[in-house]
């Protein structure tokens, strides 16, 4: 199935914004001096996402077995290291196991899936329910670092979306 050149150009758009992002995370880190170890992996993450992105948006029609399961795994691999950062930006202590076991569970289901690309649809609620949690995990972190300095409310209302 053809992407659309709207949906190609919203990928493009995403790629791009994941660079910015990773340049400025960047300067946080290594010239401001800004939360170094949390804005490293900031970067680290935009950075990967940056890649699954611009992977994505070159990958052939129909997708083959390595560019499919490359993208998909640098953006997954990305959105853990959202919630690692955020884990470190707020001197959180949590053990970041479950995080890392359901990053770790969905990037070798999606290797064994992505080898046969008429799963597509199986690949996607792979990737979509891994990402869920992923991002799950980061929402809870940040609430509960939000929730350190403010109210209840506050910290859910910043944290939901």
């Amino acid at each position: 199935m053809e992407a659309t050149t709207e949906t190609r150009l919203l990928i493009l758009f995403i790629a791009l914004l994941s660079f910015v992002g990773c340049l400025s995370w960047c300067v946080m880190s290594w010239v401001v001096r800004i939360c170094p170890l949390a804005s490293r992996r900031f970067a680290l993450a935009n950075l990967l996402i940056f890649t699954g992105t611009t992977l994505i948006y070159l990958r052939p029609e129909p997708p083959t077995f390595g560019l499919w399961f490359a993208s998909n795994a640098a953006i997954l691999t990305g959105f853990y290291f959202v919630y690692a950062g955020l884990l470190k930006l707020f001197k959180l202590t949590w053990p970041s196991r479950s995080a890392a076991l359901t990053a770790i569970i969905a990037l070798i289901a999606l290797m064994l899936l992505s080898q046969n690309t008429d799963n597509g649809w199986l690949i996607g609620a792979v990737f979509s329910a891994a990402a869920a949690i992923l991002f799950g995990h980061a929402a809870w972190a940040n609430y509960q670092g939000i929730r350190q300095e403010f109210t209840r409310s506050s910290a859910l209302a910043v944290s939901s979306p």
